[in-house]
């Protein structure tokens, strides 16, 4: 008797536990959805709103790039910062007005070229710009007002045969 008993008891659980696997299964599975969506969303966001205009820049040498603008000073800040590639071409901060413009390298993940231009002229490149990983954090400057920088991912400005003094059409 106690035997059967038991085989009730035990009989009565899986029959439990069946519905309560189904529950936790389609709750994972909902919450992945969710996770899978809300990336995605965020991701397009990102690109849509965050750099919602691209600009066309023609190179001296006949090439054309496409590259997001940043053009508010939160897009600014943040630049490339936590991202994992430069999107599309690279990225154009772009200035009303020319100033001095101090790029540092904080929560970046990969290595850059930085291209400084003003009046339509590259007046200073920097290739291969590190990762910030000290707490002396370096900024690169042109060292004077520029309309224009250029991000591109390191090795761009060598790929692309980008010098000091070529002239740099942009278009939205």
């Amino acid at each position: 008797n106690d035997c059967c008993h038991i085989d009730a008891c035990t009989s009565n659980l899986s029959f439990v536990k069946k519905p309560i696997l189904r529950v936790l299964v389609i709750t994972a599975f909902c919450l992945a959805m969710v996770l899978i969506i809300s990336w995605f969303l965020l991701t397009a966001y990102e690109r849509w709103f965050l750099h919602e205009q691209v600009a066309m820049v023609r190179l001296d040498n006949g090439q054309v790039l496409f590259a997001d603008t940043a053009r508010t000073r939160t897009q600014q800040v943040k630049g490339l910062s936590k991202r994992y590639v430069v999107p599309r071409d690279g990225l154009l901060f772009v200035y009303q007005t020319p100033q001095d413009v101090g790029i540092w390298m904080k929560d970046m993940r990969f290595p850059i070229d930085i291209v400084w231009i003003s009046d339509g002229e590259i007046i200073h490149i920097v290739e291969n710009a590190l990762l910030d990983d000290s707490s002396d954090r370096d900024v690169y400057r042109a060292g004077e007002p520029v309309d224009y920088v250029l991000e591109l991912a390191a090795g761009e400005v060598n790929r692309l045969e980008i010098e000091v003094g070529d002239l740099i059409g942009v278009e939205y």
